[in-house]
């Protein structure tokens, strides 16, 4: 058994492991207008991000190098509760307004928003859809801060489907 061992660490040895790196000069401030960037992704090279909870309902393009605001896209028939991250597939941006610290919220959604409208906007003002869910399992509502299974941080989009991350405050999972 101990040859065994052995011979795999040799083996694992003479793996080369490759990683990321930051390139720091290419750090930048971000505008007041974001106060709280709580999702980021990228579009035909643009990065596109929004606020965290109780601001605008708006999308906000920014230059990477100086960190400027370069067009904002209002989403008309959006409210920012609690937007929590921005995902994207081939054919739309989705918003989560997923937060939900206190464990009560009962509109929780991810707001959908076709690329193409968001693109070709004229006047910078979008629409979205509307996907609305509850979590199976979650029977109270009574408002518990940062105490139950209910809240959520991130989700990505993939093969069709929306995977929403949870923050389980309640059990740590």
């Amino acid at each position: 058994m101990r040859l065994i061992i052995v011979t795999a660490l040799l083996l694992l040895s003479t793996i080369k492991i490759q990683a990321q790196s930051i390139v720091t000069n290419q750090l930048t401030n971000l505008e007041t207008t974001i106060s709280e960037c709580s999702g980021l992704i990228i579009i035909g090279g643009k990065l596109i991000t929004h606020n965290d909870s109780g601001n605008d309902a708006c999308l906000y393009e920014i230059d990477s190098i100086t960190g400027n605001v370069l067009r904002t896209v209002n989403v008309a028939n959006a409210v920012n509760h609690d937007w929590e991250d921005i995902a994207k597939d081939n054919q739309y941006i989705y918003i989560g307004d997923i937060g939900n610290n206190e464990g009560d919220r009962t509109d929780l959604k991810i707001y959908r928003i076709s690329i193409s409208d968001y693109l070709n906007t004229v006047n910078n003002i979008v629409y979205a859809d509307s996907i609305c869910f509850s979590y199976l399992d979650q029977t109270s509502f009574t408002p518990s801060p940062y105490t139950t299974n209910y809240d959520a941080e991130a989700f990505i989009a993939t093969n069709n489907s929306l995977f929403v991350m949870t923050k389980n405050w309640l059990n740590q999972k």
